[in-house]
């Protein structure tokens, strides 16, 4: 699949809002969080924070993994799942568009794209053009890291001073005549918890990434964060969905999959067979050579020491002897 634009005419949201229409904004339900997710061997159920209940046959979850940790389940999910969401912090990151009525930086030979240390004069890390299609021009940003962290504490006032002092560092006195600064801390936001994705505590990877995909029961997980390609993209996100959604279908209706759809489902899951049961060969070869890297140093540094006994023993006879 090819890495959907991070840039729509007319903006993301109408991603969103087709997809609404097309399932039918009656069936949406906003503002209700979920709460548990109760499974047996025929049916789920699902119950929100308005302690609303939905009986159903396949529940997929779409959310990141750090905040499906909050959904309740009956009966527990299996430990390897667990203790692999438990393990996946989120990124902090604050994005930030400054809009201009025109884009100066052009007409001085720049791109836009500014890539900055960790500094106490400059906030952000990198910065983008965002000029639309139509040519209202604009600036992106991203605080990140322990900046992220340092300036979530401070008022929106002053990140927008710092992040427009910079911008006049880099790009000219021309930016600080903009028209507009927006900042977005995505640490705070409740259904967010964070930017752009989760990652994976070492060795995560290895042992325990296949538990990322795998159903459990009639809980399904999809979510940019469990692609196999453009994973924390828009593109990793429309990717897992069908697959989820195949997973799904191939369940309650597999009449209705092609081929080519059933044959990807089966290579998805061998592929996460295997991976579960052996690990990674490259970690193996690591491994192996970093055991028989420490064997040799151990052996020479006891050759060594074995060598400046001898050289002291024959040192003390001929001292000795003279």
């Amino acid at each position: 699949m090819d890495l959907l634009f991070w840039s729509h005419e007319g903006g993301s949201q109408q991603l969103s809002q087709t997809l609404a229409e097309r399932v039918g904004w009656q069936s949406i339900l906003l503002g209700s969080a979920v709460t548990n997710i109760w499974q047996d061997a025929e049916w789920a159920r699902v119950t929100t924070a308005a302690a609303a209940t939905f009986l159903c046959r396949a529940v997929i979850v779409s959310c990141p993994p750090h905040l499906a940790t909050k959904i309740h389940y009956e009966p527990a999910l299996p430990s390897q799942r667990e203790f692999l969401t438990q393990n996946m912090p989120v990124g902090h990151m604050i994005k930030f568009i400054v809009t201009y009525q025109t884009a100066f930086w052009k007409d001085k030979g720049f791109s836009g794209e500014i890539v900055a240390g960790s500094s106490t004069e400059c906030p952000f890390c990198v910065t983008f053009d965002a000029t639309t299609p139509r040519g209202n021009a604009a600036l992106v940003g991203f605080i990140a890291g322990q900046q992220a962290s340092q300036w979530t504490t401070k008022e929106a006032r002053e990140r927008k001073h710092a992040v427009v002092s910079a911008l006049v560092k880099y790009l000219g006195p021309e930016a600080a005549s903009f028209i507009h600064y927006e900042d977005k801390d995505w640490a705070v936001e409740e259904f967010s918890g964070g930017c752009p994705t989760n990652v994976m505590a070492p060795g995560l990877l290895t042992y325990y990434q296949p538990s990322l995909r795998k159903p459990c029961g009639r809980i399904h997980w999809a979510g940019t964060e469990t692609a196999t390609q453009w994973c924390g993209y828009m593109s990793g996100a429309v990717q897992a969905g069908q697959r989820a959604a195949v997973e799904v279908l191939s369940e309650l209706r597999p009449a209705v999959l092609t081929r080519e759809e059933l044959h990807t489902l089966r290579h998805s899951q061998s592929e996460e067979t295997r991976a579960q049961q052996t690990p990674s060969s490259a970690l193996k070869r690591l491994t192996t050579a970093v055991v028989v890297t420490a064997a040799l140093t151990v052996a020479a540094a006891l050759c060594l020491t074995h060598a400046e006994r001898v050289m002291l023993k024959v040192t003390t006879f001929f001292s000795n002897a003279l």
